[in-house]
């Protein structure tokens, strides 16, 4: 398994454990610590900022009604990826298709099952492992191998001829490659997102709510519009 665990707070199964942490304080600790990867997640999936952040938003819902039930494995970010798989699976995006037509890389991973396409978005996106991404999409490990096998086999790669005097890069260089660049234009134009502060109390009400716990009014939250900053 990853050793991300160090990047989380050493105390935060215990949040999640403890009755004398209050529902508020783990949404305001979920929302600074995970809402920018969940965000992310749900925009590499989908390309979609209303879609992203209903995605995060119940994910950190269903994280939170279900707190007592995490004993410290798997790996926090694998437990919460795994709630906002089961949130986006079926989702349909108004401006996917538009937004990825033009792009010939693009059709080739919108045309893959779902599955297919988070497996390779997990792997390539976030660094997770075959373990952790089988885990996450509640499958066996060979069927996430054979996911990823057939992704990558979707995506035609165009090796330079050697006879042409052109030098022939390492397939498997070549494939790395590729994978990044498709990640990275996965993310133009991704909104950075909201602003996390200690004053964000509308938004750990509309958490709060969504779980299905008790909430109160904490104070204004402020939406900065698709130029907003999100801690890292």
């Amino acid at each position: 398994m990853s050793d991300r665990k160090e990047q989380i707070s050493p105390n935060f199964d215990l949040m999640l454990q403890s009755r004398d942490v209050s529902d508020v304080l783990l949404v305001e600790t979920f929302l600074r610590e995970f809402y920018p990867f969940l965000f992310r997640l749900g925009w590499l999936l989908y390309r979609d900022a209303t879609l992203a952040e209903q995605i995060a938003q119940e994910t950190l819902a269903e994280a939170t009604s279900k707190r007592y039930t995490y004993w410290g494995e798997p790996d926090l970010r694998v437990w919460l990826a795994g709630f906002a798989i089961r949130s986006a699976r079926g989702s349909q995006s108004a401006n996917q298709s538009e937004r990825l037509a033009d792009r010939s890389l693009w059709k080739h991973l919108q045309s893959l099952p779902e599955d297919i396409r988070f497996a390779f978005i997990l792997q390539h996106g976030f660094n997770f492992s075959e373990e952790e991404i089988a885990v996450i999409l509640s499958v066996s490990e060979a069927y996430t191998k054979g996911y990823l096998d057939v992704a990558a086999l979707s995506i035609p790669i165009n090796i330079p001829d050697a006879d042409d005097g052109i030098l022939v890069m390492d397939v498997d260089h070549r494939e790395d490659q590729l994978y990044k660049e498709i990640i990275h234009s996965l993310c133009l134009g991704m909104p950075e997102g909201y602003v996390i502060s200690d004053g964000q109390g509308e938004f750990v009400d509309l958490i709060l709510k969504k779980a299905g716990k008790p909430h109160r009014r904490l104070g204004k939250f402020t939406f900065l519009g698709k130029r907003a900053t999100i801690p890292r």
